[in-house]
């Protein structure tokens, strides 16, 4: 067996079918951070982010509720989604931050 075929058969059997990771990290081709996938105590988080590294998207998912933030470009949080089993609300912010319209 060749130096080369070694080599396939040995990343054939390396290649993997799953991946098991507590936190996954995606970045763009300068190296900035664009996704992050992390397994908190509370359940999974994606935070996505934006060409400057602002936090733009968050999505968590827990036992009681799941909860979608969308952040203008300063990061500053517009409008969040709760979702529960009691309680299924939307709130919008204005720039300030202060609550302009919600769900009751």
């Amino acid at each position: 067996m060749t130096t080369e075929e070694r080599l396939t058969t040995l990343e054939q059997k390396l290649a993997a079918k799953e991946v098991r990771v507590r936190r996954l990290v995606l970045v763009d081709d300068e190296g900035r951070k664009r996704a992050a996938l992390d397994m908190g105590p509370d359940g999974p988080t994606l935070r996505l982010f934006d060409e400057n590294g602002v936090p733009r998207e968050m999505l968590f998912v827990g036992a009681e509720l799941s909860m979608l933030d969308l952040a203008d470009a300063a990061g500053k949080p517009r409008a969040t989604l709760v979702v529960g089993a009691d309680v299924s609300r939307l709130f919008l912010f204005d720039a300030a931050g202060k609550v302009i319209w919600s769900t009751p």
